[in-house]
């Protein structure tokens, strides 16, 4: 485990996280990290894009391909969402997707990749954020945060062993240089979509042609044994 001081986001604190980022870059080159948790908070709202030559800085002494593995991680998840334009304070799902937006776009621009959505985990460790009967600390939204954040390391892990074993990044053409971004994704942005909630897909009733009684009979048979239509949306 490699845990760096906390990073400073102004332009003018650069050459302070280059010089801790350095100390970082000459030990990992014996051994190569698993997982990057790029840690940020919830409750910054009014940071914007602020954090982006910090961002830059990262992505220009480790290359882009850091962000290919990394994982967001948003601290004080039990903070009070803020109020909306309106007034009336926003729900907790629309202050994480906000601010999970935020962080997300910026790494994107940062690594010139706009097709990155790395993955995202909150975490609260406060001594009054509630507990269940395990003891196991749980966010406003009924989230256990601690194994979803497990979850996330080792299916990272999973699609990066993955990546590498199908050598996605060296699709590049004869005479590409080297370093730049390949045009396939990375298997990151597959588990970050496969976190999306959507919705179920539904036939309608005009959209099914007449077919013959044996066809018909299989079809009832597949159905009536079938539960998968009665599972709410994968999330």
């Amino acid at each position: 485990m490699i845990d760096t001081p906390g990073l400073l986001p102004s332009l003018m604190d650069q050459q302070h996280n280059e010089r801790i980022m350095g100390s970082v870059k000459n030990y990992i080159r014996k051994s190569s990290p698993d997982i990057v948790l790029y840690f940020d908070r919830l409750d910054m709202q009014s940071r914007d894009y602020g954090d982006l030559p910090l961002l830059r800085t990262i992505t220009d002494l480790f290359g882009a391909a850091i962000w290919f593995n990394a994982i967001v991680v948003l601290t004080h998840a039990s903070s009070a969402p803020p109020d909306g334009p309106n007034g009336v304070p926003l729900s907790y799902e629309m202050f994480v997707a906000q601010r999970s937006h935020v962080v997300q776009q910026t790494i994107r621009q940062a690594a010139g990749d706009m097709r990155l959505m790395n993955p995202v985990s909150l975490v609260e460790n406060h001594p009054a954020c509630r507990t269940n009967r395990a003891g196991q600390r749980v966010l406003p939204n009924g989230q256990i945060w601690k194994p979803q954040l497990l979850l996330l390391c080792f299916a990272s892990k999973i699609l990066a062993d993955a990546n590498s074993l199908l050598k996605l990044q060296d699709t590049s053409p004869p005479g590409r240089p080297f370093g730049q971004r390949p045009r396939v994704p990375p298997l990151p942005f597959l588990l970050s979509s496969l976190l999306q909630s959507r919705a179920q897909l539904k036939v309608a009733d005009e959209q099914m042609g007449d077919e013959d009684d044996a066809d018909s009979d299989d079809e009832s048979d597949v159905s009536d044994g079938d539960d998968y239509d009665e599972l709410p949306p994968f999330r």
